[in-house]
Parts: structure tokens; sequence; C-alpha cells
């Protein structure tokens, strides 16, 4: 790894008062190749088309969904059921642009993909999941309202784990970038690590650095995803950024009492913020969406 990578992923790091370190683990996870990634093609044009072909008026509808689809300890066959029906109706009916959707397996892919109507990228994170059919586990990214010009997939920092092995799971992320009728935009969805925290605040770091890294000046882009960290753990780096999810996230049962998933947009432009949608009969997290004007002033 560049010595400059590290240091400026230890930057990041620092705000949150965890102790981290840094180097060995970003540069190991720098060995690592990129994990697999899925496509599924889609319409050569975005939509919906909006009304007016003004891009100041044009606003991304983005929504992200932690559907629970493999994890059976937390959610019954049934839950991933409906928790995929709670995602095709409330992205069809708001007219989300991108959808960030975390926790689902290769076949719910496909099959969202289809009911969608969508173009989609999935990065696998598990190659071997038993729940899924011992087929692949991961995170994807819908996106009707944007045409796919390029994607890249990263394993993020993963101590002690061998991410080629087919029945480990390692922690991922994905951005694409996509034209709109707003422009040149970005979408990236990752599920961040679930145990020590200061691994998980790490990857945080890793995160947001890849995505800023790889996203070139002028394009507007969103990072989402299930950070499971709370806002007052996050690296400091996110301060720069709007969330567009209001409420707590997790767990709906019985009841929530943290946000841990994020829609994080750029500050500039107008932000319409929305309250989570926790149906206690679907997954164990909220669904969460928001609305993004990147081009006001």
């Amino acid at each position: 790894m560049r010595r400059g990578l590290a240091l400026s992923i230890a930057v990041l790091l620092m705000s949150t008062g965890a102790a981290v370190t840094t180097t060995g683990v970003a540069a190991a996870a720098a060995e690592v190749p990129a994990p697999p990634v899925i496509t599924i093609a889609g319409p050569a044009t975005p939509r919906p088309a909006p009304a007016v072909m003004s891009t100041a008026a044009v606003s991304a509808k983005i929504h992200h969904y932690n559907i629970c689809n493999a994890k059976r300890e937390a959610c019954t066959i049934e839950q991933a059921a409906t928790a995929r029906d709670v995602l095709v109706w409330m992205a069809v009916a708001d007219g989300a642009w991108f959808i960030s959707v975390n926790e689902i397996c290769v076949t719910s892919f496909r099959t969202l993909a289809d009911r969608l109507n969508s173009a989609g990228t999935f990065v696998v994170s598990k190659q071997r999941e038993t729940n899924c059919g011992n087929q692949e586990f991961g995170n994807a990214i819908f996106h009707p309202g944007g045409v796919r010009q390029d994607g890249r997939a990263w394993f993020l920092s993963n101590p002690g784990k061998t991410c080629t092995d087919a029945e480990t799971e390692c922690r991922t992320m994905l951005c694409l970038k996509l034209g709109t009728y707003a422009g040149p935009m970005g979408q990236c969805t990752s599920h961040l690590g679930a145990g020590k925290e200061s691994d998980t605040i790490h990857q945080a770091a890793e995160y947001i650095w890849n995505a800023t890294a790889w996203m070139e000046p002028g394009r507007r882009f969103s990072l989402a995803g299930d950070f499971n960290l709370t806002r007052d753990k996050l690296p400091g780096a996110y301060g720069n950024m709007v969330d567009l999810v209001l409420g707590d996230t997790f767990p709906t049962r019985p009841k929530t009492n943290r946000q841990i998933d994020y829609i994080f947009v750029q500050a500039f432009g107008s932000h319409t913020y929305k309250s989570a949608y926790c149906p206690t009969d679907a997954s164990d997290h909220c669904y969460t969406s928001g609305q993004w004007r990147p081009l006001d002033t």
C-alpha cells in the first residue's frame, strides 16, 4: 500500500478516538484481490424521465435496505421474502433512482432486478452461503435512475480472514459511476462488520476514503449501507456529508433503539430527510430513503 493512503486513513480515524493500528491492516487489505461482481444490464437511458428536462430541478431519490436475506437467526425465510416485497413497493412507489441493498442472496438479486425492471450490480461477500442455496451472498446496487458508466468493488480490511475461501464472509464495498438526468453521479454500498468495534471504525474510514479517491471531481456521490456503528462512532470525515435518514433503524424486533443504517450524500445542494420505515414482519433493519438535489445552490 502507498504510504500516503495509509496516512490518509489514519487521519480519517483520528477524530473517533479509537485505538486503531492502520498501516498493517490497510496494507493487508490491499494485497487481497478485488471481490467478484455480477452485473445485470438494463435500459440505455435512465428512468423515470423528469417532466422538465432541467437538471437544476431534478432530485435523486436514494434508498437503502438491509433485507436480512440469509441470516436465519435474525430473520425467517418468510420475513426475508416480505423484505423483498417491501423493497419493491417502496422503490417503485417513490420512483427511486438508486437502491442500495445489504445481506442479499444472488437469487434475490436477480429476482429484484426483474421486479424493479432495473439494471444492477452485485458484489460477492461470501461465495457459498448455505442459506442462499450454497450460492453467492453479498451486497447490491440497483439503479433505475442512472446508466452505469463504470464500477469498482473492494475488499475492506478483514483481519484474520481468508477472503479467497468460498465459505468465509468478508466485508466488501461497491461503487458505481452513473449517468443521470442530474449529470454524472455515483452510488456506493457497503455492509461493515459487526465484530470488534475498532475494526468496524477502520472499515468505515476505508469506505469513505476509497469512494472519494475513485470518484473524479464534479461527480456527485452517495454512500449508503449498514455501518454497524452509531453516529458518534463514525470517523470524522463523515461530518462533511449529510445523512438523509431520520430516526433509529435497528432492530425492528422488538423495538428500534439505535441508528446504524445511513444514506450519506455530499453537503451541497438541497436535501429531503425521510423517516425510517420499520415493519416488524420483514427484515430486522428498517427501510431507509431520502432525496437529494445535488445541483441546487
